[in-house]
């Protein structure tokens, strides 16, 4: 397996993980407690099986199930899994794995970094999102009602083990979600590989980790340069400003959408705040490669209706909203500060 070296921890990203993580797991300071697995519905049915039960340190595990979706990245889902791993008797050497997409590795690490003022976690994603983003770079934490992200942490797992094994049982709604970010972390950094997705994105042979590394190497390289998001890591907050406000508007009426869904709109929205330094030819080019992931997506909304979610944003500053923006395809410019008034 390829190994990505983040602070503090490491990232294996190949086709080899029931032996790497036995490997793994077989140091003594991961047997001296339980080992807690945290699945969703999906996860649990679809991705579990395939893993536990070639695992020994799995055998005694206990596994805790829940309820697919953002709404279990709730303090009250958080509360119920704190109770139960009191009532298992987990400790401060225990070991919870987060089996499942961005809102169990969210929700997992949070769990984590919280209970007993911190236990062990490691990340294993199964959603192509979770794997090139919500896995790695230290981030966990919580929704508060409708608002994305409002309560959370910097913790960082034990290790995180990624492998393209699981994207079989991905629905291609669920790939282009995870493509959306792919795209994002080459629009920030790396025209290069915004040309290799150009021509590679829609072929019916994708090599997973070829992308999976360069967008985890993307994010991990930004990230060790600025851990808590003082400067370089606010670039990978490009079309999330309005993405956050749209999954958060949607989610509040009751409407599927997925993050990456709204990021691909959030995306849009923020190449056209950018177009004061972006030449047309360049965000021809965006939208094109974006419209690949696009053409099932029918979100209709208005600037208004986002405004007040957008306001909840941590990045803002002195009552305007701050965007992450594309001076060209590859570099981005943070702290662009925007008065609400002006954004229809």
């Amino acid at each position: 397996m390829d190994v990505i070296k983040a602070k503090g921890y490491n990232i294996f990203i190949g086709n080899d993980l029931i032996s790497e993580l036995n490997i793994f797991l077989a140091k003594k300071k991961y047997q001296k407690s339980k080992i807690f697995i945290l699945v969703d519905e999906k996860t649990h049915e679809f991705c579990l099986d395939r893993i536990i039960k070639d695992i020994p340190a799995f055998a005694n595990s206990e596994i805790i199930e829940v309820e697919c979706g953002e709404d279990s990245k709730s303090i009250e889902i958080c509360a119920n899994i704190w109770e139960l791993l009191l009532s298992y008797e987990a400790d401060k050497n225990s070991l919870i794995i987060n089996i499942g997409g961005g809102v169990i590795t969210d929700l997992g690490g949070f769990i984590a970094s919280t209970f007993k003022r911190g236990i062990l976690f490691i990340n294993i994603p199964t959603t192509l999102l979770a794997m090139v983003d919500a896995s790695v770079g230290g981030k966990v934490g919580i929704n508060l009602g409708a608002y994305k992200n409002q309560v959370g942490n910097f913790a960082k797992p034990e290790a995180v083990f990624i492998s393209p094994i699981f994207i079989d049982t991905l629905e291609k709604r669920q790939i282009n979600s995870g493509l959306a970010e792919v795209i994002k972390h080459a629009i920030i950094a790396d025209e290069k590989y915004f040309s290799y997705l150009e021509k590679n994105i829609g072929k019916s042979k994708i090599d997973w980790i070829e992308i999976i590394s360069k967008s985890v190497s993307i994010k991990n390289a930004i990230v060790n340069k600025d851990y808590k998001e003082s400067g370089d890591r606010k670039k990978l907050n490009f079309g999330h400003t309005f993405g956050h406000g749209i999954e958060s508007f949607f989610i509040n009426k009751g409407v599927d959408i997925l993050h990456g869904e709204a990021i691909i709109l959030g995306m849009k929205s923020e190449i056209e705040l950018s177009e004061k330094y972006l030449e047309f030819k360049e965000k021809k080019r965006v939208f094109n490669l974006l419209k690949k992931l696009e053409h099932e997506l029918n979100y209709k909304f208005k600037s208004t209706d986002i405004i007040s979610y957008m306001k909840a944003d941590k990045k803002n500053c002195e009552n305007k909203i701050s965007f992450s923006l594309i001076s060209e395809i590859g570099k981005c410019e943070v702290d662009n500060l925007v008065d609400p008034d002006v954004i229809n």
